[in-house]
C-alpha cells in the first residue's frame, strides 16, 4: 500500500492497534502448551529477534509440531509429538539475509480443516513476535486522519465476511473450490488465535481482526476509490515491476518479479506451505512465495507450486470511480483469497486465470502473469497455454494465451500499466494520462502513465536483450542506473528521478527537490526485492531471492539505510524490527521439506 505511507509520520497512540485492538478483541487467554513457552519462540532471551550471522538458511531452523494429546491440542517440540497434525520449521535471518524463512508441511492423515487451523497456528506461533513489527509498522498510523474511511473500510470487510460465513455453509463440502476457500479461513482463525496467545481448537470464527486488515491491505487500493478517500488514480499503485523472458535459443525461460513498496514493509518471510490435501483436487496443494507477517497470501504476488505454475502480478489502476460501483460486499471473494485459491486448485496457466475470476470482487487489480513450467522444454518452441497473461478491473476482465506472442517478441515486461486495449479503455487511463501533459516541457508528463511510452516501459523495450542468462536476467531486474540514463530523465531539479528505473528508489530523490509530479519526487518508496526463476529451478521448486532495494557502487547508487534515510528526509516511516543497512546478497532459496 506504498501511496498510504509515503509521506505520512509515525504517530503514537496507534489507532488502529491501540483502539481497534482492545475494543474489539478485548484480552487474549494464554494458551497452555506442553514442553513449550510460546512466549519466547523467535526472539532471544531478552525479547529481541534472533541474529543469525551464517548466510543461507539451512539447518538452522527450529522446529515446532501442533499434535494431538490426550484430545487436546498442544505444540511440542519436533519428535515429542504423537498424533500430528502439522510441523513447522523457522528461523528470522532479517538480519543477515532481509529474509525469515517458514516452512509447513500439514499431516494427510488428519482432516482437511484440521490441517490448515494447525498451519495458521503454528505459522502465528512462530512468527509473532514479526506479526507484532508489522502490525506496528503498517498499521500504527493507517487510520490517523481519515478515520470516515477506516470506518467504511470495516463495514465492508465485517460484511463480506460474515456473507462469506453464511455462505459456504451453503455450499458442499466435496466441491474443491469452496472447500479451498473454508480451509484458508481455517488456517487464517489459527494464526489468529495462535498470535493472540488463545489455546488452539479447530474453527473458522470469521471474526474481524487486525490481521484480518493485514491480508486485505492489496484490496485497499481499489476501494480507497471506491469510498472516495482519494481521486481515482491519484495515488497510482506503482507496485512492481516484473519480466517474463525467453533466452536465446529457447534454451531457458525467465520469470521474475520486482516488489515496489513503502520501505516500512521491507520485514519479510519466504514461506512454503506444504498441505496434506488430496493431490488429485488440489494439484498445488504445495506453494512457495515471498510474504509478510501475519499474511497468508504473497500480496507481492509471487508463487510458484507444486503443479509448476509460476504466477506474478504488477498492479494497476482504476481510473474511473464509476466502475468501483461493481465491487460489492456480498458475492465476492478478495482478490487475496482467489489467488491462493487458483494456486491449489489449478493444474495449468489457464486453468489458473479461469479459477481466480470466480465471484470477481475487483479490487487489488493487477497484470497476472501466469506460466506453466510442465509445458516448456529448453531448446523447442513455446507450446500453446504456456504463457497466459489476465488483466482485471472491476467488473471486467481479459486473459489471453501469450505463448506465441512471447515466442515471437521473446519479452513480456510488467510496470503497473495494463497491456490490452479494452482494460486501458475501461479504466479511462488516457484521460488521467492527459492531466499530466500540461507538465511535460521535454519531461516525463502523461507518457509516465502511458503503456509503452512509460520509463520502466523504454528501459525494457531497450534492454531486454542484454538477458541472455539468469545472470544478466537478475542484473536487469535490479538496475537503477537513473542518474546516467536517458530514460530516466525528467522536467525536474535535478534533472532525472530514481523513480524512472525497473528497480526504483523513491529515495534517492531530492527532499529539497522539484519534480513534475509527487510520483517521481522524493518518497518512502522503492523496489525493495528480487524474486527469479527459470527452467531448472522450477523443477527443484527453487528460486533466488534478493531481500534488499537495489544498490550499484559503480554508478553511484547507495545502499538503503534507515539512518541515513531518516537523517536526509523529513519522511518518517516505522521500522521496528528491521536491520539498518540492507547491503544483502542474493540467495538461493532451497527447502528442509521433501518435494519429490
Amino acid at each position: 500500500m506504498a501511496p498510504l505511507h509515503d509521506t505520512t509520520p509515525s504517530l503514537p497512540g496507534a489507532l488502529f492497534i491501540a483502539s481497534v485492538a482492545l475494543l474489539l478483541y478485548g484480552i487474549p487467554e494464554k494458551t497452555i502448551t506442553k514442553h513449550v513457552d510460546l512466549s519466547t519462540l523467535g526472539n532471544t532471551e531478552d525479547g529481541r529477534p534472533y541474529i543469525y550471522r551464517k548466510p543461507g538458511h539451512q539447518h538452522e531452523y527450529s522446529t515446532y509440531e501442533l499434535c494431538k494429546d490426550d484430545g487436546r491440542l498442544e505444540v511440542f517440540k519436533a519428535d515429542e509429538c504423537g498424533q500430528q497434525l502439522a510441523l513447522a520449521r523457522f528461523k528470522n535471518a532479517v538480519n543477515s539475509t532481509g529474509w525469515a524463512f517458514l516452512e509447513i508441511e500439514t499431516n494427510g492423515e488428519q482432516t482437511p480443516f484440521e490441517q490448515a487451523y494447525a498451519a495458521g497456528y503454528l505459522e502465528g506461533t512462530l512468527t509473532r513476535k514479526l506479526i507484532e513489527h508489522q502490525l506496528h509498522n503498517v498499521l500504527s498510523n493507517f487510520c490517523t486522519g481519515k478515520e470516515e474511511y477506516c470506518e467504511k473500510l470495516r463495514e465492508f470487510v465485517k460484511e463480506n465476511q460474515a456473507w462469506t460465513q453464511e455462505f459456504l455453509t451453503k455450499t458442499p463440502t466435496e466441491d474443491p473450490y469452496y472447500s479451498a476457500i473454508h480451509r484458508t479461513y481455517y488456517q487464517l482463525q489459527g494464526l489468529i488465535d495462535a498470535y493472540e496467545r488463545r489455546r488452539p481448537e479447530v474453527h473458522a470464527s470469521f471474526e474481524f481482526h487486525q490481521i484480518v486488515f493485514l491480508n486485505w491491505l492489496g484490496e485497499f487500493y481499489d476501494l480507497e476509490v471506491k469510498f472516495n478517500n482519494t481521486r481515482a488514480g491519484v495515488d497510482i499503485p506503482e507496485k512492481c515491476s516484473a519480466l517474463v523472458k525467453l533466452a536465446p535459443d529457447n534454451q531457458d525461460l525467465f520469470f521474475a518479479h520486482v516488489t515496489m513498496f513503502a520501505y516500512n514493509q521491507m520485514l519479510r518471510v519466504i514461506k512454503l506451505y506444504k498441505f496434506g490435501y488430496d493431490q488429485t483436487a488440489y494439484p498445488g496443494h504445495t506453494i512457495s512465495f515471498t510474504g509478510y507477517p501475519g499474511v497468508i497470501a504473497s500480496q507481492d504476488d509471487f508463487h510458484l507450486t507444486s503443479s509448476k505454475i509460476a504466477v506474478m502480478e504488477t498492479t494497476i489502476g482504476v481510473y474511473d470511480q464509476r466502475k468501483m460501483e461493481h465491487t460489492k460486499p456480498v458475492g465476492q471473494f478478495p482478490c487475496w483469497l482467489r489467488s491462493m485459491t487458483a494456486s491449489l486448485l489449478a493444474d495449468s496457466a489457464n486453468g489458473w486465470v479461469e479459477i481466480f475470476m470466480r465471484h470477481h470482487m475487483g479490487t487489488y487489480n493487477n497484470q497476472w502473469m501466469i506460466v506453466d513450467y510442465k509445458l516448456f522444454e529448453p531448446g523447442h518452441p513455446l507450446k500453446e497455454n504456456t504463457f497466459w497473461v489476465l488483466e482485471t478491473m472491476p467488473g471486467f476482465h481479459v486473459a489471453r494465451d501469450k505463448s506465441a506472442e512471447l515466442q515471437s517478441t521473446t519479452y513480456h515486461p510488467s510496470y503497473n500499466l495494463p497491456h490490452e486495449k479494452e482494460i486501458v479503455e475501461y479504466s479511462a487511463l488516457e484521460k488521467f494520462a492527459r492531466a499530466f501533459d500540461k507538465t511535460r516541457y521535454q519531461g516525463i508528463g502523461g507518457d509516465y502513465y502511458r503503456p509503452g511510452k512509460s520509463p520502466r516501459a523504454k528501459i525494457f523495450a531497450r534492454d531486454h536483450h542484454k538477458a541472455t542468462d539468469f545472470e544478466s536476467f537478475t542484473k536487469l531486474l535490479r538496475s537503477i542506473n537513473y542518474k546516467n540514463d536517458e530514460l530516466s530523465r525528467c522536467n525536474c531539479d535535478p534533472p532525472y528521478s530514481g523513480e524512472a528505473a525497473i528497480a526504483a528508489r523513491g529515495d534517492l530523490n531530492d527532499p529539497n527537490g522539484r519534480y513534475e509530479f509527487a510520483a517521481i519526487g522524493h518518497r518512502n518508496h522503492g523496489a525493495i526485492d528480487f524474486k527469479g526463476i527459470n527452467y531448472e529451478r522450477a523443477k527443484k521448486f527453487s528460486f533466488r531471492a534478493w531481500g534488499a532495494p537495489a544498490w550499484d557502487e559503480e554508478n553511484e547508487v547507495p545502499v538503503f539505510e534507515w539512518s541515513d534515510f531518516e537523517r536526509r528526509s523529513p519522511i518518517r516511516g516505522p521500522h521496528r524490527g528491521h536491520p539498518d543497512r540492507f547491503d544483502f546478497e542474493h540467495l538461493e532459496v532451497e527447502w528442509e521439506a521433501n518435494l519429490a
